[in-house]
């Protein structure tokens, strides 16, 4: 996710946290054969806010630990003057999972 209120600032994308799975090493958030994204973000100030977040369905190699994305999409929201406006859903392409994998590889 890439957030105003982020470590950066809104400057670059950071791992979203995801308290249920820590400290576990790896960026995925859900395995299976019938995977399901649900998330909510939330706040416990409403402040002026810019969230974007990238989220890939991904792949993973045969025995090798290689992770590849097979789709992936954009979406996020603004908060202005306590007015919340959704963005998205868009599909993001094959440059911005390359644009991820240092962040998602540390």
């Amino acid at each position: 996710m890439r957030s105003t209120d982020g470590a950066s600032g809104g400057e670059s994308f950071e791992m979203d946290p995801f308290d249920p799975f820590r400290p576990v090493t790896h960026p995925c958030g859900f395995f299976g054969f019938l995977p399901t994204l649900f998330d909510a973000p939330s706040r416990d100030e409403v402040t002026d806010t810019d969230w974007t977040a990238h989220s890939f369905l991904t792949r993973l190699g045969n025995g090798d630990r290689t992770v590849g994305a097979l789709h992936g999409f954009s979406w996020g929201f603004s908060i202005q003057d306590g007015v919340i406006t959704p963005r998205g859903p868009e599909l993001i392409g094959p440059q911005d999972w390359e644009a991820h994998r240092k962040t998602l590889g540390g």
